[in-house]
């Protein structure tokens, strides 16, 4: 699944994750040599953090991720051509 969030930000460290969304994921790819993945999603939110949780992903072997949890920050939304 994918969560989105963000922070509100002050002073202190840290803040609570505000305005959270869950985005549908609608299709998902993975490369040839199995290293990368290609993720679409029904909607990228600018500035806020998008969690993927892959703990259903395996490798061909069948184990498990190191790590479950990812993070991506979405800083930027290039235009379309």
């Amino acid at each position: 699944w994918v969560s989105t969030f963000t922070h509100i930000y002050h002073a202190g460290y840290g803040g609570p994750e505000v305005d959270q969304t869950t985005p549908v994921v609608k299709a998902a790819e993975l490369s040839a040599d199995g290293l990368r993945a290609t993720i679409e999603m029904s909607q990228l939110t600018l500035g806020h953090v998008h969690e993927f949780d892959l703990g259903t992903l395996r490798s061909r072997d069948r184990e498990e991720l190191l790590h479950r949890h990812a993070y991506y920050t979405v800083n930027e939304i290039p235009r379309q051509k």
